[in-house]
C-alpha cells in the first residue's frame, strides 16, 4: 500500500519482480500497488517512466499481472494510464471482514483481534492482559506480551525498532499489544495492513525488517474518540476481527491486573499477573451495607460489630449494580475507570474511617446515644465526597452501540465467519465464489450486464485522502469547546472533602469536613447530630476563612501524616502563599488524590495560581518539586528523559512531577500513559512520585480585532496529521492540543479567581510588595486584611491602610473593567497584573522622584533590600502620581481609544464611591477624566522629552507613549508586547531608547542613573523553532553575566509570525517571560497573541491616530511654512480614505508620512531653486496618485477627490499621470518608497524592461523558487546575501514571489537606515543573527505580485511599506491597440457563441453578439477584485489558460512586434492565426459541428476548422517539431525559437527520443516536478546552450515538462525567466548556428484541474496547443482528426482494423456476462484463449463486423425523431465526446477518447452478440475444427432470421446507451 512517504525506489522494486515472475516461477502472483492516489506526485511520474522504461527493456513476455488501484480519479498516474483504466464497485464490508480474517488463518497462522468498546475506561486493556494470561499459562508463566505504542508522531522507524525491540523469549509465541492513540499519524492506515496481512514492514532509512512470525499473535487496541472519528478513519482496523466490549454487570473481574517485569536474559519483560482487588471487595461491602443501612440504628439490619473485614462477601455482579447507582450521572455514564477511581478514593476513607475510633458503634452507643447515627450520616458523606473526586467533570459524548461504527461490525463478523466457515473461503475456489457472493444480482440465464459506471463512494476516498494529509482522529475546534463549556466550573460545585487528620504514627486523630458551600454538611449530618458533636469537641465544619495560615498548613501536614509531621519543626513553614478557603480547599482535593494515587490535572486560566499552589503543596509537604514546562515543540523522548533524570535523582524520597501545560504540546498519548496508566516506554513509575499535570482550558477567541497578520498572510502546512484539530489553532484562546478521552475523564475545573477571592489576593499581595516604613517585616502573610475601607484617623496604621484599600479598589475595578471589554474573558487579566502594578509602582516613586529633583522619601531600602512605602501626608502627591501612572502602565496602555475613556470614567466613579465611604482617600483626588488622561500624556513627556528623538522625527501620541511604555518595561524588566498597525512607530521607539539609554554615558543626566540598553534581536518568522528562539534568551544572559550596568534586551520583532509556526516555537516563551533572569524583553507584533502569553506580558496597545494626532506627526516633519496651513486638511482627507477604504489597511500610516513628506521634499527643492514653494494641485495629483495607487481606478479616483475637496483645490486642468510616469518618478526619485507592482502572471516584470521603465543593466531579479530544497533557511541565506550585494549598486532589485525573504527585510524595505561617516546602512536580519549593511542612496526595490495575492492573501504590514501601482499591458496601450482589442474581442465572442451550450445559446438569441462586444470595454477597463470573465454556460474551455488580459496580451505583443509594417487587418488576421494556435481539438470540433465552412467564413473571416486541422499540426510533439523546423519563417528568429505547448496529455515519461531523426543530437529532457532547486534547472538549461557553443552544426532540442499540479504556476514562470536570460546570455556571446535552438516548455494540464493555470502572450515565445506529445500510432487504422470532421460514424467504423480492435475489447465484453452457473479461474481463462483464437479467424471477424455494421446501420439515432437519421449515419457523433468531460479525462486525448467511445460501443454490442452465440454452450462448438464451419453458418444465419428479434433489440438499447 501506498502512503505519501512511498518511494520511487520501493515501486521500482515492486515493478521488477512484476516483470520478471515467470523467470522465478511468480506467474501466478498479482503484484499490487494499492492508495496509488496518496502518492505524491513525483512519486506518480517516476512510476510512469519506470514502468515505460522497464517495458522498453524487457517486455511483458516474463510478467505476471500488475494492478494499480488509485481511490481517486484524475491523478497523474491513472490519466497516464487511462488505456487501462478499469471502475471497478466497491466490496461490501461483511466480505472483507471475512477476507481478512481467512487471511490471517491461512497466511499468518494466527487470528487477529482488534479491541473496542462502546466508550473508553470500559476495560479494552484489561481484556487483552487476560488473553496474554492465558497464554502466559500455557507457556509455564513465562512472559509473552510485547507492547508497542503507536502514537502522534510515530513514524514506520521507530514502530519497526518497537516492533524488533521485542523482550519475550524468541521460542515462544509473542503476544503483540498494538496501542493505537487518539490521534496517529495518517500513513497508520497503511501500516497496519502491511504488518497484519502482508506480514512485515521495512524501514528503509535505518535497513531494518520486522518479519512478523506465524507464532505470533496481534491485539489492536482502537481508541475511543468523539463520533469515534479515529475508528472511522481506520477503515482498515474496521476489517479486523473484533471483540466489541460494553458495560455490564458480567463483565466486572475481583481481580486487577499488574506488570511485572521480569528478566529473561536479554532484559526485563513484561508479566500479566491477576491478583485480588481487595478495594473493590471492601467497597462492594460498604455499598451493600449503606443500601440496608447497616449503620443506622433505625434499620432492621442494623449491625453493631459490622467491619468490612468480617461482612459476607458480595458477587461482583452485585458490585457492579450497586456501583453503577452512585458512579452514574446524566454527563457522566458508568465506566469500569471511573468505577475504579470511586474505589480507590472510597477505599481509602472508609479504611481511615475504620481506623478512628469515632467509627467504632458500640463504643459510640456507650458513650453519647446522641452519636448513634454518626457512623451512618459520615458514611453516606464519605460517598457524596468519593463520587465528587471519581465522577467526570468533563460531559461524556456516547455514541449509540446501535448507531456506533463499531458494533455492527462485530455482528457482521460473526455472520461472515459461520458462513465462511463452511464454505471453504481461504483456497482459490472459495475466494472466488466470495467474490461472487458480493453480487446483488441472482443468477440467471445467461444475458448481457449492461454497461455503467461502478458506483464508487467520492465521499469515502476524499475522507481517506483528507486523513492521508491532515491525519486520523482529528476533530473540529467548535464540537470540542462546546463540550469543556458545559464542564462545570468549580465555583458552581459543592465540592465536598472529608479530611482524617493523621498523627505522626499514621493514626487516625480527627476528621475535618471542608466544603465550597457553608450549609452542605447539614445535607448529611442533622443539627442535633452538630449539637452532640459539638459537646463533644467533635466539630468536623467551622469557619475555614478565619483559619490563620499556621494553622491550615498544620492541617496539610496532619492529612499527610507520619513521617511530614516528624520532620516538620515549623521553621520552614511557607509564608509568602496567601491562603484562602478556595485554594486551601485545592490543596487538600489535589493531596488526597495524591494520597490515593488518583490522577491529578487541573484545567484553569493562565495567572490563576495553578503553578503557585503546586510549589507550595511542595514545600509544605517537604516533596522535592521537579517542574517540565511543555511546549509546541518538545518531543516524547525529551519528557522521557526528564523522568528519568527526576525519578533518578529523587533517591527514594518523596518527589513531585508537575507537568505545566500539557496540552500545549502533541505529546498526549505519552500523557496518557504516564498519568492514567504511570508507565512510560518499559518502565512504571515508582509509588513515592507523585504526578500533577495541569493544561489550559479550550475556548473559543470572543474577539479577533487585532489577529490581523503581519508581514505574510500565514505558514500553510500540508501534513498537520498529529496535531488533531482541523480548524486553526489560533481560533482558541489558548493554542493547545485536544486531550485523549482518559485524560478528559479525571480532568478536574481548577476554577477562576471570584472577584472577592481576587480581591483577598490583591490586598495581600500589596502588603507582600509594598509594606509601609515602619514594618519591620511582613509578618502573618497569610491573614487576610485590609478588605473593607479602614474608619477615619490620623495614625500611620490607618494612613497605610486607607492606601492600601485605595490602591486595591482601584486595581480590583481596573480588573473587572478590561474584562467586561473583552467579553468577559477572564484570562485577559490574572494575579501577574497585580504583582506587576506592586513593582512598576516603586518604580514610578523613585524615578518620577528624581525626575521631578525630589529625594526619594517615599521608598526606603531596608537591610535586606525590601522596599517600604511612606505614605505620610507629605508623600502624598508622589503617591497620587505613581499610583495613576502604574494604572495607566498596567491597564489603560491596552484599550483602544473609545475604552480608555470609559476606563478613566470607572476610576473616577470608584475614587467617588470610596470618598462616600472615607473621605480619607480624598487625596487621591480622581475627579476629572480630563485631569487624569492629561496627567498621564504631561507625566509621559516629562520622561520622554529627556531623549533626542533626532531629526525629522514628531513626537507624536504613538512614539510617545510607546517609548514611555518600553522605558518602564526595560528598565523593570518587565516583559511588554506592542501591538499596533504598521506604521504606528513600534520599532522607532526601540531605536530611539537604544540610541538614548547609554548608561554613564548618556547625554541626559536622567539616564545616566539608569543601566545602558543592549538590544539582542530576534527576527521571528513562521519558520521559526523553539531552540532558535531559546538560543536569543541564552544569548542575552551570556552578555549579561556580571555587567549590573546593562540590561540586555531580547527583541521578538513580528513576534505574531512565530505563532503561525508548525513548531509552536511561542510556547516556550511561557517560561521565559515568567522569569526573565535578569534580561528584558520586547515583543512586536501586528496582532495579539494567546491568552497564555498575553498574560505574562504587559500590552501596549496602538489604536489608530487621531486627525489631531495626525496634524502633530506631519508638523514635525514639515520644514516648508507653506505646507503647514494645508497640514489639517491633508490629515482629514487621509483620515476619511483610511476609515472608508474597502479593503481594510491596504492604506495605513505610511501612506500618510509618505504623503507629507513627498510634497515637503517637493518644496523644499523648488525653495533651493528659489522658485515659490507652494502647493500646487498637479503636485497633490502627483503625491496622491503615488501613494495611494494599487486599487482599481475608481477607488484611487475617490481618494484625489477626497483630497482636493479637503484641500479646497479644483481639478480643472490637472492632468493624471500613467502609470509609467508614476513608476519612473517612483525610480528617479532617491529617497522614494520601495515599489509594489500588481499585475497579472507577472505581466509586470516584461513590462518594466520593453517600457524601457528599466534597463538591463541597472537591474537584477531574483524569483522566489518553490523547489523542495528552496525552501530551507539556506536558500533564504544565500539570496539575502545576494541582496548585500546588490545593495551597495545603484541599481534596482525585482523581487518576483520572494515571500520568505520579506521578514529578513523588515528594516530595509521599512526604510529604517543609519547613517555614518556619509554612508547608509541597513539592518538584514535572518533568525538571531543580524548585521548592519551598507546600501546604495540609488538601490530600490520592486516587488512585482499578482493582484489576488496584494487584495485577499499578502498582509497590510508588507503592502504598506510600498508604493503601489497597478502595471498591467492596457498601461501602456495606444489607440492604435485599443481598436484591435476590441475588434479581437467580437471575434472572440463569436467563437465562444459556437461553444455555448445550445440551451444558453438559445437563450441569448440575437443578443449575444451585442453582449459579446459590449464584453470588450469591460476588459479593457482595468483590474478589479472581481472576476470579469464571461460567466456564459461553455460546454468546454476553448484555450486551456484563458484569463481576462490574454488578448489583451496578444494585441500588445503584436503591435509591438510589428514595428508599424502591418496593416491593422493584417495584425487582426494573424491575431486570430495565433488564437487558432491555442484551441483545443475539442474547441474545433464543436464548432466544425455547430458552422459550416460558409458559416465559418461569414462570422470568423476564415475557416477556422481548416486553419486549424489542414495549415497548423496539433497531433503531436514530433509532428509539430516538423513544422518548427521546416516553417522557419513563422516560428524562428536568428537563434531558434522558444515554445510553450498546452496539451492535456499526461506525462509518460521521456520522448525526446522521438525527436532524433529532426535533432542532430539527443535532446536535452528534463521534467520540473522531478528537480530539487532552482540551481538544477539553470544549469540544465546553461547545459543546452553551453553544447551549442561549441559550434556542432545541426537542430537542437530541450524538452522542459511542468504539470502545474506538480510544479507550481510560480515554478513555470521561473523556468521561462531562467530560459530566457540564458537565451540573452547566449546571443551576447555570439556563438551557435542561426535557427538551430528551440527551447520546448510542454506543460502537461488535467481536464478540470487547469484553472489555476494562465499564460500570457510574449514576443519571446510561441504558443501552441497539441493533442498528444507522444506519436499519436494509427488507433486501429482511425483516420486523422481533420478527415473524420463531418464523417458519417459508419464510413470511421467501417475503416478500422476491426481484428485488432475486436481484441481490445473483447475482455471487457465477457466481463458483463453473467452465467447461471459458477464458474472456476481456469473456465475463464480456457474462454479467454479459445477468443482470441476467434478473432484471428477471418471469417468469424467479418461475421462480427458484418453485423456490427448492421446494427448501426438500423438503430435509429432518435427513436422519437425517425427522421434524424441513425446512428451510422450521425455526421456530428464527435461534437458529443468533445463535451464529455469525464471521458476526455479518462482518454488523455481527444483522438483516444473518439477512439475509446468507438471501442466501447463495439464491445457492448459484442457483448450482446457473445451472449447470443454462446447461450448453451454454443461457443465451445467453435472450438471443434469438424464444426466450425457449420457452427458459423449456423450463426451468421440465426442473426438474420426472424428469430432475432430479441437480439436486434437488445443490440439497438445497447447502441443508443452510447
Amino acid at each position: 500500500l501506498c502512503s505519501s512517504h512511498t518511494t520511487i525506489e520501493e515501486i521500482e522494486l515492486l515493478l521488477w519482480r512484476f516483470f520478471f515472475a515467470r523467470a522465478h516461477q511468480r506467474e501466478e502472483r498479482l503484484y499490487c500497488l494499492g492508495n496509488i492516489h496518496l502518492l505524491p506526485y513525483v512519486v506518480q511520474c517516476g512510476t510512469v517512466e519506470a514502468l515505460r522504461r522497464l517495458e522498453e527493456r524487457v517486455g511483458f513476455n516474463s510478467a505476471s499481472a500488475l494492478v494499480f488501484v488509485s481511490g481517486l480519479q484524475n491523478q497523474m498516474l491513472t490519466n497516464a494510464l487511462n488505456r487501462h483504466h478499469l471502475a471497478v464497485s466497491v466490496l461490501p464490508q461483511e466480505n472483507l471482514i471475512e477476507a481478512v480474517a481467512k487471511i490471517g488463518e491461512k497466511y499468518h497462522g494466527r487470528q487477529l483481534e482488534a479491541v473496542t468498546a462502546q466508550m473508553n475506561g470500559v476495560g479494552k486493556t484489561h481484556h487483552i492482559y487476560r488473553k496474554v494470561l492465558e497464554e502466559q499459562k500455557a507457556r509455564g508463566d513465562k512472559p509473552v506480551m510485547h507492547h508497542v505504542e503507536i502514537r502522534e508522531t510515530t513514524a514506520i522507524s521507530g514502530l519497526v525498532r518497537s516492533l524488533l525491540n521485542d523482550p519475550t523469549d524468541p521460542a515462544l509465541p509473542t503476544a503483540v499489544h498494538i496501542d493505537l492513540a487518539h490521534i496517529l499519524p495518517s500513513h497508520v492506515d497503511t501500516l497496519l495492513f502491511e504488518l497484519l496481512v502482508v506480514g512485515m514492514l521495512r524501514d528503509t532509512h535505518n535497513h531494518a525488517v520486522y518479519h512478523r512470525r506465524r507464532q505470533d499473535f496481534f491485539f489492536v487496541e482502537v481508541p475511543n474518540t468523539p463520533g469515534e472519528l479515529t475508528a472511522k478513519q481506520l477503515s482498515f482496523c474496521l476489517l479486523l476481527p473484533r471483540t466489541f466490549l460494553e458495560m455490564s454487570p458480567g463483565r466486572m473481574d475481583s481481580q486487577k491486573p499488574s506488570i511485572k517485569l521480569v528478566d529473561v536474559g536479554k532484559g526485563k519483560a513484561p508479566l500479566v499477573e491477576f491478583s485480588e482487588n481487595k478495594e473493590l471487595v471492601q467497597i462492594g461491602k460498604t455499598l451493600a451495607a449503606m443500601k440496608v443501612e447497616a449503620f443506622n440504628p433505625k434499620s432492621k439490619d442494623f449491625t453493631v460489630t459490622w467491619t468490612a473485614a468480617t461482612a459476607p462477601p458480595v458477587d461482583v455482579e452485585r458490585t457492579y449494580t450497586l456501583l453503577e447507582e452512585v458512579c452514574s450521572s446524566e454527563t457522566s455514564p458508568p465506566s469500569f475507570l471511573v468505577f475504579m477511581n470511586f474505589v480507590k478514593f472510597l477505599g481509602a476513607l472508609v479504611n481511615s474511617a475504620e481506623g478512628w475510633n469515632m467509627m467504632n458503634l458500640q463504643l459510640l452507643q456507650n458513650f453519647d446515644p446522641g452519636l448513634k447515627h454518626f457512623k451512618h450520616c459520615l458514611y453516606r458523606l464519605l460517598i457524596e465526597t468519593s463520587r465528587d473526586f471519581a465522577l467526570r467533570q468533563v460531559p461524556k459524548v456516547m455514541t449509540n452501540i446501535d448507531t456506533s461504527p463499531l458494533a455492527p461490525l462485530v455482528r457482521a463478523l460473526s455472520r461472515g465467519l459461520s458462513r465462511a466457515s463452511s464454505s471453504g473461503v481461504g483456497t482459490l475456489g472459495g475466494m472466488m465464489q466470495l467474490a461472487r457472493s458480493m453480487s446483488d444480482i441472482a443468477p440467471q440465464p445467461l444475458t448481457r450486464q449492461r454497461s455503467r459506471l461502478a458506483e464508487t463512494s467520492e465521499a469515502v476516498a476524499a475522507a481517506d485522502a483528507q486523513a492521508e494529509t491532515t491525519g486520523v482522529g482529528r476533530i473540529g475546534v467548535g464540537s470540542y469547546v462546546d463540550r469543556f463549556d458545559k464542564m462545570p466550573s468549580w465555583e458552581s460545585c459543592v465540592h465536598p472533602v472529608a479530611m482524617f487528620k493523621k498523627n505522626e504514627y499514621g493514626m487516625i486523630i480527627g476528621c475535618n469536613i471542608m466544603s465550597l458551600q457553608r450549609d452542605f454538611m447539614g445535607n448529611f449530618i442533622d443539627r442535633n447530630l452538630q449539637n452532640s458533636l459539638n459537646l463533644n469537641d467533635l466539630k468536623l465544619e467551622k469557619d475555614w476563612s478565619k483559619v490563620p495560615h499556621s494553622e491550615a498548613v498544620v492541617l496539610v501536614h496532619q492529612i499527610e501524616g507520619g513521617e511530614v509531621l516528624k520532620k516538620n519543626t515549623g521553621s520552614n513553614e511557607p509564608t509568602d502563599y496567601v491562603l484562602t478557603v478556595d485554594n486551601l480547599l485545592k490543596i487538600i482535593s489535589i493531596q488526597q488524590r495524591l494520597q490515593f494515587r488518583l490522577p491529578v490535572i487541573l484545567m484553569g486560566e493562565t495567572g490563576c495560581g495553578k503553578t503557585a499552589l503546586v510549589r507550595f503543596l511542595a514545600r509544605t509537604l517537604d516533596f522535592k518539586l521537579e517542574t517540565l514546562d511543555i511546549h509546541g515543540g518538545i518531543t516524547d523522548q525529551t519528557i522521557m528523559d526528564f523522568l528519568d533524570k527526576a525519578i533518578a535523582g529523587s533517591t527514594g524520597a518523596r518527589l513531585l512531577v508537575f507537568f505545566d501545560e500539557i496540552n500545549a504540546a502533541n505529546c498526549m498519548a505519552l500523557f496518557k500513559t504516564v498519568i492514567i496508566d504511570r508507565v512510560y516506554g518499559n518502565k512504571q513509575i515508582p509509588d513515592h512520585v507523585g504526578i500533577i499535570s495541569c493544561c489550559n482550558p479550550y475556548r473559543l477567541r470572543k474577539s479577533h480585532e487585532l489577529e490581523d497578520v503581519a508581514l505574510v498572510f500565514q505558514h500553510h502546512v500540508g501534513d498537520q496529521a498529529a496535531s488533531g484539530i482541523t480548524d486553526p489553532m489560533k481560533k482558541l484562546v489558548y493554542r493547545v492540543h485536544p486531550l485523549p478521552e482518559s485524560l478528559i475523564d479525571v480532568v478536574s475545573d481548577f476554577g477562576s479567581l471570584s472577584e472577592k477571592s481576587e480581591e483577598i489576593y490583591i490586598n495581600a499581595i500589596l502588603r507582600k510588595e509594598l509594606p509601609k516604613k515602619e514594618d519591620s517585616g511582613v509578618e502573618g502573610a497569610g491573614v487576610v486584611a485590609g478588605l473593607s475601607a479602614p474608619t477615619d484617623g490620623s495614625d500611620a496604621a490607618n494612613e497605610y491602610d486607607t492606601f492600601v484599600y485605595a490602591f486595591k479598589e482601584l486595581l480590583c475595578q481596573s480588573q473587572t473593567y478590561v474584562r467586561e471589554v473583552n467579553g468577559d474573558e477572564r484570562s485577559v487579566v490574572s494575579m501577574r497584573d497585580i504583582a506587576r502594578a506592586a513593582r512598576v509602582f516603586k518604580w514610578f516613586l523613585t524615578y518620577y522622584s528624581k525626575l521631578r529633583g525630589v529625594s526619594a522619601v517615599g521608598v526606603s531600602d531596608d537591610k535586606d533590600g525590601a522596599m517600604r512605602i511612606n505614605v505620610s501626608s507629605s508623600m502624598r502627591p508622589h503617591l497620587r502620581t505613581a499610583l495613576i501612572l502604574t494604572l495607566g502602565y498596567c491597564y489603560h496602555s491596552r484599550l483602544d481609544r473609545d475604552q480608555r475613556t470609559f476606563y478613566r470614567e470607572k476610576l473616577c466613579q470608584t475614587w467617588n464611591r470610596m470618598k462616600t465611604e472615607n473621605s480619607a482617600v480624598e487625596w487621591l483626588k480622581l475627579d476629572s477624566i480630563q485631569e487624569l488622561e492629561r496627567m498621564l500624556i504631561d507625566t509621559q513627556l516629562e520622561f520622554v522629552s529627556q531623549m533626542d528623538l533626532g531629526e525629522g522625527i514628531a513626537l507624536n501620541e504613538a512614539l510617545r507613549e510607546n517609548l514611555f511604555m518600553l522605558l518602564v518595561s526595560i528598565m523593570n524588566q518587565i516583559p511588554i508586547l506592542l501591538i499596533g498597525k504598521p506604521g504606528c512607530s513600534k520599532s522607532l521607539a526601540m531605536g530611539v531608547l537604544q540610541n538614548n539609554l547609554n548608561g554613564e554615558l548618556s547625554t541626559r543626566e536622567f539616564f545616566k542613573s539608569m543601566p545602558a540598553v543592549d538590544v539582542v534581536a530576534y527576527q521571528c518568522s513562521p519558520l521559526s523553532t523553539p531552540d532558535a528562539i531559546l538560543n536569543a534568551f541564552n544569548s542575552a544572559r551570556q552578555s549579561n553575566i556580571g555587567n549590573k550596568k546593562t540590561i540586555v534586551c531580547v527583541l521578538l520583532d513580528e513576534v505574531g509570525l512565530a505563532e503561525e509556526s508548525p513548531h509552536l516555537p511561542l510556547k516556550v516563551l511561557h517560561r521565559e517571560l515568567e522569569d526573565l533572569r535578569g534580561i528584558a524583553c520586547v515583543g512586536i507584533s501586528n496582532w495579539a497573541l494567546d491568552a497564555a502569553k498575553m498574560s505574562r506580558c504587559v500590552t501596549l496597545y496602538r489604536p489608530p491616530p487621531t486627525v489631531e494626532d495626525l496634524c502633530v506627526t506631519a508638523e514635525g516633519m514639515v520644514a516648508s511654512g507653506h505646507l503647514k496651513g494645508y497640514l489639517r486638511s491633508l490629515s482629514e482627507a487621509f483620515f476619511d480614505v483610511y476609515k472608508t477604504q474597502k479593503r481594510a489597511d491596504f492604506w495605513g500610516m505610511r501612506e500618510f508620512y509618505s504623503t507629507v513628506r513627498v510634497i515637503n521634499t517637493e518644496l523644499k527643492e523648488k525653495a533651493a531653486r528659489n522658485e515659490t514653494a507652494t502647493v500646487e494641485p498637479q503636485l497633490l495629483m502627483k503625491t496622491v496618485q503615488r501613494n495611494f495607487g494599487g486599487r482599481p481606478v475608481h477607488e484611487l479616483q475617490d481618494c484625489v477627490d477626497e483630497f482636493f475637496e479637503r484641500v479646497g483645490m479644483s481639478m480643472d486642468s490637472v492632468k493624471s499621470f500613467s502609470t509609467a510616469d508614476l513608476i519612473q518618478q517612483n525610480l528617479q526619485e532617491p529617497d522614494a518608497r520601495h515599489l509594489m507592482l500588481l499585475t497579472k502572471n507577472n505581466a509586470a516584470l516584461r513590462l518594466l524592461f520593453e517600457s524601457g521603465l528599466l534597463d538591463h543593466g541597472r537591474a537584477e531579479v531574483i524569483f522566489g523558487s518553490t523547489f523542495p530544497n528552496d525552501q530551507s533557511d539556506i536558500f533564504v541565506a544565500m539570496n539575502l546575501q545576494r541582496i548585500k550585494g546588490f545593495m551597495q549598486q545603484p541599481i534596482s532589485l525585482v523581487m518576483v514571489h520572494c515571500d520568505s525573504l520579506y521578514e529578513s527585510l523588515y528594516d530595509l524595505l521599512n526604510q529604517h537606515y543609519m547613517e555614518y561617516a556619509g554612508q547608509r546602512y541597513v539592518r538584514i536580519a535572518h533568525g538571531s543573527k543580524a548585521k548592519q549593511c551598507p546600501i546604495n542612496r540609488l538601490f530600490r526595490v520592486i516587488v512585482i505580485t499578482e493582484i489576488n495575492d496584494a487584495y485577499f492573501r499578502l498582509a497590510p504590514p508588507l503592502l504598506n511599506r510600498f508604493e503601489k501601482q497597478i502595471f498591467l499591458r492596457k498601461d501602456l496601450m495606444e489607440r492604435a491597440d485599443e481598436a484591435l482589442l476590441n475588434r479581437l474581442y467580437k471575434f472572440w465572442g463569436s467563437l465562444t457563441e459556437c461553444l455555448r451550450d445550445p440551451k444558453d445559446r438559445s437563450a441569448m438569441g440575437a443578443s449575444s453578439g451585442a453582449a459579446s462586444s459590449s464584453a470588450a470595454p469591460a476588459l479593457v477597463a482595468g483590474a478589479s477584485e472581481e472576476d470579469t470573465e464571461d460567466k456564459g454556460v461553455l460546454t468546454h474551455k476553448p484555450i486551456a489558460g484563458f484569463h481576462n488580459e490574454l488578448l489583451s496580451s496578444l494585441v500588445f505583443m503584436l503591435r509591438r512586434r510589428s514595428d508599424n509594417t502591418m496593416s491593422m487587418d493584417q495584425l487582426f488576421d494573424e491575431a486570430k492565426r495565433l488564437l487558432t494556435l491555442v484551441l483545443t481539438p475539442e474547441a474545433a470540433c464543436i464548432t466544425a459541428a455547430s458552422l459550416d465552412a460558409q458559416g465559418m467564413h461569414s462570422k470568423f473571416g476564415f475557416n477556422l476548422v481548416e486553419e486549424y486541422f489542414e495549415n497548423q499540426r496539433h497531433s503531436d510533439l514530433p509532428s509539430f517539431a516538423e513544422l518548427l523546423v521546416k516553417d522557419s519563417r513563422d516560428w524562428c528568429d536568428s537563434l531558434g525559437a522558444q515554445v510553450m505547448v498546452l496539451t492535456y496529455s499526461p506525462i509518460r515519461g521521456k520522448i525526446g527520443q522521438e525527436l532524433s531523426r529532426i535533432a542532430s543530437s539527443d535532446p536535452e529532457e528534463i521534467s520540473l516536478h522531478e528537480l530539487s532547486s532552482s540551481q538544477d534547472i539553470e544549469k540544465s538549461v546553461q547545459r543546452f546552450y553551453d553544447s551549442a557553443a561549441e559550434g556542432t552544426p545541426g537542430k537542437r532540442f530541450m524538452l522542459i515538462h511542468a504539470d502545474p499540479v506538480a510544479a507550481s504556476s510560480r515554478m513555470i514562470e521561473h523556468c521561462r525567466f531562467v530560459c530566457e536570460k540564458s537565451r540573452t546570455e547566449f546571443v551576447k556571446r555570439g556563438k551557435g548556428t542561426p535557427g538551430s535552438m528551440f527551447v520546448i516548455l510542454v506543460v502537461h494540464l488535467q481536464r478540470g484541474l487547469d484553472t489555476s493555470f494562465s499564460f500570457d502572450y510574449d514576443s519571446r515565445w510561441h504558443f501552441v496547443f497539441l493533442d498528444s506529445v507522444e506519436p499519436s500510432g494509427d488507433l486501429n487504422s482511425m483516420p486523422s482528426l481533420g478527415r473524420m470532421l463531418n464523417m458519417p460514424l459508419i464510413d470511421v467504423v467501417s475503416n478500422l482494423d476491426f481484428s485488432k480492435l475486436l481484441q481490445s475489447c473483447f475482455r471487457a465484453s465477457l466481463s458483463r456476462l453473467i452465467y447461471p452457473h459458477s464458474r472456476r479461474p481456469e473456465d475463464l481463462q480456457r474462454q479467454i484463449h479459445s477468443i482470441l483464437g476467434f478473432l484471428e479467424d477471418e471469417y468469424f471477424v467479418t461475421m462480427v463486423r458484418t453485423w456490427i455494421l448492421l446494427i448501426l446501420r438500423q438503430t435509429p439515432k432518435n427513436a422519437a425523431r425517425m427522421e434524424d437519421g441513425t446512428v451510422g449515419q450521425d455526421r456530428n457523433w464527435f461534437a458529443a465526446i468533445a463535451s464529455a468531460a469525464h471521458e476526455l479525462a479518462l482518454a488523455g486525448t481527444f483522438r483516444a477518447a473518439l477512439h475509446n467511445r468507438i471501442a466501447v460501443l463495439v464491445g457492448s454490442l459484442l457483448t450482446v452478440l457473445l451472449a447470443h452465440l454462446d447461450r448453451n454452450g454454443g461457443l465451445a462448438l467453435l472450438g471443434d475444427a469438424s464444426k466450425r464451419k457449420l457452427w458459423l453458418s449456423l450463426s451468421e444465419a440465426s442473426l438474420t432470421s426472424d428469430l432475432s428479434a430479441r437480439l436486434h433489440n437488445e443490440a439497438i438499447t445497447a447502441t443508443q446507451e452510447h
